[in-house]
């Protein structure tokens, strides 16, 4: 079992914790056999590749699916900085890179097999403030471009060295250009601003979004992300009170059913640090 101890130590620098809990000093110091012991199995069963940032359980999912004939997409999602790392591997995985996938082929050379390469195109980066919601396609580093410009998107915007940058600005345009990449096989990367949340307490509504259309039968959303359990009732707000704002604004009629599941999309634990939508598209 994996843990993510960003929220057990604070801020943001406390994501990085984790990476050296086991070492001498920190206090997981005693675990460091076990730690070991499970990255030398990890090694030798091949199951990590590049970086190592994707698990084997996550590639073994996606290998499953397309066993099944199934249709999805998937848009990773961060607060980080290490989607151009988790793009490398998952291509990588896409060319049968892998040491435990060498025949996969998700990379367009395979005759009915979908091309699930992580492109430029499919990267971006959200913003987020009270009265403004944008993704800014082909960038992963918005939060750190706007940082001499104190966040203000708008200026942003306006640099001539920005002018070629296509965005989704406002919910519509977010809803419909998500609903567009993911309709047919495909794989995002999106990372989320993190100034909102920090501004936001870290909590609720200023936490990622994910966007649904309840209306729309043919496609249901699964969202994993490894926070979920650390505090419910908080994870649970970072997507149903942004869904519950369009819904009182007329957009949608979302319905919840349990804690953490609702009648168009599921919330539930992963082993990884990121947040993955997993879409299956319409037939």
């Amino acid at each position: 079992m994996v843990f993510s101890l960003a929220r057990l130590f604070g801020g943001k620098d406390g994501k990085y914790v984790w990476k050296k809990f086991t070492e001498p000093g920190e206090p997981g110091e005693s675990l460091r056999p076990y730690y070991e012991s499970m990255e030398m199995q990890l090694l030798a069963e091949g199951r990590m590749v590049g970086t190592g940032m994707v698990i084997a359980a996550f590639f073994e999912l996606v290998a499953e699916l397309i066993k099944n004939g199934r249709s999805f997409s998937i848009v990773f999602r961060t607060f980080g900085s290490d989607l151009p790392a988790v793009q490398a591997e998952f291509n990588a995985f896409c060319a049968g890179q892998h040491p435990r996938y060498p025949d996969m082929r998700l990379d367009g050379s395979a005759q009915g097999k979908p091309d699930l390469r992580l492109v430029a195109e499919n990267t971006g980066s959200w913003y987020r403030a009270a009265d403004d919601l944008s993704i800014v396609w082909g960038t992963t580093t918005l939060e750190e471009d706007t940082e001499d410009l104190l966040g203000v998107f708008d200026d942003f915007l306006k640099l001539p060295a920005n002018q070629s940058l296509k965005f989704s600005r406002g919910w519509d345009a977010v809803l419909q250009d998500l609903h567009i990449k993911t309709s047919q096989p495909s794989v995002l990367a999106l990372r989320d601003y993190f100034p909102y949340w920090q501004k936001g307490g870290q909590h609720g509504p200023y936490g990622k979004l994910l966007p649904v259309n309840p209306t729309d039968h043919r496609c249901h959303a699964v969202f994993f992300d490894d926070n979920v359990t650390l505090d419910t009732e908080a994870a649970t707000l970072t997507v149903s009170k942004m869904l519950r704002v369009e819904a009182e604004a007329g957009k949608l009629d979302l319905h919840k059913t349990q804690a953490t599941t609702y009648d168009s999309w599921k919330q539930t634990r992963s082993l990884t640090h990121w947040s993955v939508h997993f879409h299956r598209a319409p037939a």
